[in-house]
């Protein structure tokens, strides 16, 4: 029937309950409460289901893994502050220089002194050079 002529009614509830109507029912009383059944079946239809609320992606995280998310944040803004209210403290400069009692000549021994404020000299490698006055290595 509904592969049949009831096809082009689908669309159309109020024509397509009277072509079921005579199918489905064998008496007037049937018929006429076959059509009472078929609009409230029909308005139902036509309302759209409720669908439950989704949960949102932040509701499946679990418990522990918001604590340790929270204690790494509080962390990062602690170091972020205590780069902000603490102002970075430079390397200290390596200040070498050489004393040079006058009238230099060819062959005279330099007193090189290193005159710089370090803490912990394993940190910095000091290297003596002797150069030209073109400034390379000889």
């Amino acid at each position: 029937m509904l592969n049949g002529p009831a096809k082009a009614f689908l669309k159309e509830p109020a024509r397509l309950k009277y072509l079921l109507a005579p199918v489905l029912t064998k008496s007037a009383a049937e018929q006429a409460r076959f059509y009472e059944v078929f609009d409230l079946w029909w308005n139902d239809m036509q309302m759209p289901l409720p669908l439950p609320p989704r949960k949102r992606w932040w509701k499946y995280i679990p418990p522990p893994i918001w604590w340790l998310l929270s204690a790494l944040a509080a962390l990062w803004l602690g170091y972020e502050l205590y780069k902000w209210l603490v102002p970075p403290q430079g390397k200290p400069d390596v200040v070498v220089g050489f004393y040079k009692s006058g009238g230099e000549a060819v062959g005279d021994t330099f007193l090189f002194v290193n005159s710089s404020t370090i803490a912990d000299s394993l940190e910095y490698r000091f290297e003596w050079r002797l150069m030209d006055g073109d400034d390379r290595p000889r």
